[in-house]
Protein backbone atom coordinates (compact mmCIF):
# COMPACT_ATOMS: atom_id res chain seq x y z
CA UNK A 1 0.00 0.00 0.00
CA UNK A 2 2.86 2.31 -0.30
CA UNK A 3 1.84 4.81 -3.21
CA UNK A 4 -1.42 4.49 -1.52
CA UNK A 5 -0.53 6.09 1.58
CA UNK A 6 2.29 8.33 -0.20
CA UNK A 7 -0.35 10.03 -3.10
CA UNK A 8 -3.08 10.42 -0.37
CA UNK A 9 -1.13 11.89 2.14
CA UNK A 10 1.43 14.12 0.78
CA UNK A 11 -0.35 15.26 -2.74
CA UNK A 12 -2.21 18.15 -1.71
CA UNK A 13 -0.27 20.45 -0.01
CA UNK A 14 1.94 20.23 -3.48
CA UNK A 15 -0.84 21.04 -5.25
CA UNK A 16 -2.90 23.66 -3.92
CA UNK A 17 -0.28 25.88 -2.00
CA UNK A 18 -0.96 29.54 -3.69
CA UNK A 19 0.68 32.85 -2.33
CA UNK A 20 -2.36 34.84 -2.25
CA UNK A 21 -5.29 32.03 -1.16
CA UNK A 22 -6.86 32.58 1.61
CA UNK A 23 -9.38 29.76 2.45
CA UNK A 24 -10.57 26.15 2.52
CA UNK A 25 -10.72 22.99 -0.30
CA UNK A 26 -12.49 19.59 -0.02
CA UNK A 27 -11.70 16.93 -1.81
CA UNK A 28 -13.79 13.98 -1.62
CA UNK A 29 -12.06 10.56 -1.78
CA UNK A 30 -12.73 7.26 -3.96
CA UNK A 31 -11.31 4.37 -4.78
CA UNK A 32 -12.06 1.69 -7.48
CA UNK A 33 -10.60 -1.27 -8.98
CA UNK A 34 -8.88 -4.65 -6.93
CA UNK A 35 -10.13 -4.88 -3.27
CA UNK A 36 -11.42 -1.48 -3.50
CA UNK A 37 -13.40 -2.26 -0.19
CA UNK A 38 -10.52 -3.04 1.81
CA UNK A 39 -9.14 0.02 0.71
CA UNK A 40 -11.91 2.22 1.30
CA UNK A 41 -12.06 0.62 5.46
CA UNK A 42 -7.87 2.05 5.23
CA UNK A 43 -8.13 5.27 3.24
CA UNK A 44 -9.74 8.25 4.12
CA UNK A 45 -12.81 9.17 2.27
CA UNK A 46 -11.84 12.93 2.43
CA UNK A 47 -9.34 15.57 2.96
CA UNK A 48 -9.68 19.34 3.77
CA UNK A 49 -6.54 21.81 2.93
CA UNK A 50 -6.75 24.54 4.80
CA UNK A 51 -4.55 27.72 2.71
CA UNK A 52 -3.66 30.79 3.99
CA UNK A 53 -0.75 32.25 2.19
CA UNK A 54 2.43 29.83 1.93
CA UNK A 55 1.09 27.63 4.86
CA UNK A 56 -1.58 25.11 4.54
CA UNK A 57 -2.66 22.33 6.23
CA UNK A 58 -4.00 18.75 5.19
CA UNK A 59 -6.93 16.75 7.70
CA UNK A 60 -7.69 13.45 6.68
CA UNK A 61 -11.57 12.76 7.20
CA UNK A 62 -12.31 8.78 7.77
CA UNK A 63 -9.89 5.58 7.42
CA UNK A 64 -6.77 4.77 9.40
CA UNK A 65 -3.77 6.12 7.18
CA UNK A 66 -4.75 10.04 8.41
CA UNK A 67 -4.57 8.76 12.34
CA UNK A 68 -1.31 7.22 11.75
CA UNK A 69 0.68 9.90 9.53
CA UNK A 70 -1.00 12.87 11.16
CA UNK A 71 -2.35 16.09 10.07
CA UNK A 72 -0.15 17.67 7.69
CA UNK A 73 0.92 21.14 8.13
CA UNK A 74 3.42 22.32 5.61
CA UNK A 75 5.45 25.88 5.89
CA UNK A 76 6.34 26.82 2.42
CA UNK A 77 8.79 29.96 4.41
CA UNK A 78 10.68 27.72 6.38
CA UNK A 79 10.56 24.58 3.74
CA UNK A 80 9.16 22.39 6.43
CA UNK A 81 6.50 19.68 6.96
CA UNK A 82 5.19 18.81 10.43
CA UNK A 83 3.43 15.82 11.06
CA UNK A 84 1.11 16.51 13.70
CA UNK A 85 -0.69 13.97 15.61
CA UNK A 86 -3.23 15.36 18.49
CA UNK A 87 -4.18 12.14 19.83
CA UNK A 88 -0.36 11.49 20.59
CA UNK A 89 0.24 15.26 21.00
CA UNK A 90 3.30 14.67 18.87
CA UNK A 91 4.98 16.08 16.08
CA UNK A 92 7.63 15.18 13.31
CA UNK A 93 9.22 17.62 11.68
CA UNK A 94 10.85 17.24 8.24
CA UNK A 95 12.32 19.24 5.70
CA UNK A 96 9.90 19.39 2.68
CA UNK A 97 12.51 18.57 0.05
CA UNK A 98 12.71 15.27 2.38
CA UNK A 99 9.26 14.40 0.45
CA UNK A 100 9.80 15.31 -3.20
CA UNK A 101 8.23 12.63 -4.96
CA UNK A 102 10.55 12.18 -7.43
CA UNK A 103 8.40 9.98 -9.63
CA UNK A 104 6.69 13.04 -10.69
CA UNK A 105 9.26 14.90 -12.50
CA UNK A 106 8.87 12.80 -15.44
CA UNK A 107 4.93 13.85 -15.97
CA UNK A 108 3.66 14.77 -19.28
CA UNK A 109 0.50 16.68 -19.51
CA UNK A 110 -2.32 16.42 -22.93
CA UNK A 111 -5.60 18.49 -23.15
CA UNK A 112 -8.55 16.16 -24.21
CA UNK A 113 -11.62 16.88 -25.79
CA UNK A 114 -13.56 16.05 -23.04
CA UNK A 115 -14.85 18.44 -20.17
CA UNK A 116 -16.81 18.46 -16.92
CA UNK A 117 -18.65 20.87 -14.63
CA UNK A 118 -17.25 21.11 -11.02
CA UNK A 119 -18.95 23.11 -8.59
CA UNK A 120 -20.49 24.92 -11.49
CA UNK A 121 -17.09 25.52 -13.08
CA UNK A 122 -16.45 24.24 -16.86
CA UNK A 123 -13.34 22.05 -16.34
CA UNK A 124 -10.95 20.69 -19.27
CA UNK A 125 -9.80 17.06 -19.21
CA UNK A 126 -6.07 16.20 -19.43
CA UNK A 127 -4.08 12.73 -19.58
CA UNK A 128 -1.17 13.20 -17.42
CA UNK A 129 1.23 10.46 -18.04
CA UNK A 130 3.54 9.92 -15.12
CA UNK A 131 5.42 6.69 -14.20
CA UNK A 132 4.48 5.19 -17.47
CA UNK A 133 0.50 5.41 -16.74
CA UNK A 134 -1.82 7.32 -17.84
CA UNK A 135 -4.16 9.13 -15.32
CA UNK A 136 -6.62 12.16 -15.74
CA UNK A 137 -7.42 15.31 -14.35
CA UNK A 138 -9.68 17.94 -14.76
CA UNK A 139 -8.69 21.51 -14.23
CA UNK A 140 -10.36 25.27 -14.36
CA UNK A 141 -9.20 28.32 -15.55
CA UNK A 142 -12.02 30.17 -14.07
CA UNK A 143 -10.79 29.69 -10.02
CA UNK A 144 -7.55 32.61 -9.56
CA UNK A 145 -5.36 30.70 -7.01
CA UNK A 146 -2.46 33.50 -6.67
CA UNK A 147 0.85 32.80 -8.84
CA UNK A 148 -0.40 29.28 -9.55
CA UNK A 149 -3.55 30.44 -11.30
CA UNK A 150 -1.56 28.97 -14.77
CA UNK A 151 -0.04 25.86 -13.75
CA UNK A 152 -1.03 23.86 -10.81
CA UNK A 153 0.52 20.38 -9.86
CA UNK A 154 1.29 19.19 -12.93
CA UNK A 155 3.37 20.97 -16.10
CA UNK A 156 0.99 21.41 -19.21
CA UNK A 157 -2.34 21.63 -17.14
CA UNK A 158 -3.67 25.16 -16.92
CA UNK A 159 -5.74 26.45 -14.27
CA UNK A 160 -6.80 24.90 -10.86
CA UNK A 161 -7.58 20.78 -11.06
CA UNK A 162 -11.00 20.19 -8.93
CA UNK A 163 -10.80 15.96 -9.65
CA UNK A 164 -8.04 13.37 -10.24
CA UNK A 165 -7.86 10.32 -11.34
CA UNK A 166 -4.75 8.77 -10.69
CA UNK A 167 -4.34 4.86 -11.62
CA UNK A 168 -1.85 2.77 -9.18
CA UNK A 169 -0.19 -0.93 -9.66
CA UNK A 170 1.09 -1.97 -5.79
CA UNK A 171 1.46 -5.43 -5.01
CA UNK A 172 -0.21 -7.01 -8.05
CA UNK A 173 -3.18 -4.80 -7.47
CA UNK A 174 -4.44 -2.31 -9.46
CA UNK A 175 -6.53 0.77 -8.53
CA UNK A 176 -7.73 3.80 -9.25
CA UNK A 177 -8.07 6.47 -6.66
CA UNK A 178 -10.61 9.50 -7.68
CA UNK A 179 -10.14 12.76 -5.65
CA UNK A 180 -12.68 14.99 -6.68
CA UNK A 181 -13.12 18.97 -5.36
CA UNK A 182 -16.99 18.92 -3.37
CA UNK A 183 -15.52 22.51 -1.64
CA UNK A 184 -13.98 25.80 -2.48
CA UNK A 185 -14.45 28.44 -0.09
CA UNK A 186 -12.29 31.67 0.10
CA UNK A 187 -12.43 32.79 3.91
CA UNK A 188 -10.40 34.16 6.36
CA UNK A 189 -8.56 31.80 8.32
CA UNK A 190 -6.87 32.34 11.82
CA UNK A 191 -2.70 31.88 12.17
CA UNK A 192 -3.07 29.39 15.18
CA UNK A 193 -4.85 26.86 12.11
CA UNK A 194 -0.71 26.46 11.81
CA UNK A 195 0.64 27.09 15.18
CA UNK A 196 1.92 24.09 16.61
CA UNK A 197 1.02 23.44 20.17
CA UNK A 198 4.21 24.10 22.36
CA UNK A 199 3.64 20.94 24.61
CA UNK A 200 3.76 19.02 22.04
CA UNK A 201 6.92 16.45 21.51
CA UNK A 202 8.94 17.23 18.62
CA UNK A 203 10.80 14.84 16.92
CA UNK A 204 13.01 15.71 14.51
CA UNK A 205 12.48 13.38 10.87
CA UNK A 206 9.83 11.66 8.64
CA UNK A 207 7.11 9.59 10.25
CA UNK A 208 8.22 5.70 10.02
CA UNK A 209 5.33 4.77 9.00
CA UNK A 210 6.32 7.25 6.24
CA UNK A 211 9.94 6.28 5.75
CA UNK A 212 8.75 2.76 6.02
CA UNK A 213 6.11 2.91 3.23
CA UNK A 214 8.84 5.29 1.34
CA UNK A 215 11.53 2.98 1.13
CA UNK A 216 13.85 4.60 3.10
Amino acid sequence: MKKLVIAVSLLFPALISAQSFEGVIKFSMDYTGDQAAMIKSQAPTANIITIKGNNSKVVSEGGMMGAMVGNIITKSDEKTTYFVNDAQKSVYKAKSSELDKKENEDVTATKQSGTATILGYKCTKYKVVMGGKDNYVWATTDIAVGDYSGKVAYKGVEGVILKQELNVEEQGMKFTIIMTCVQFEKKTISDSEFTIPSTYTVTEGIPPIMKMQMGN
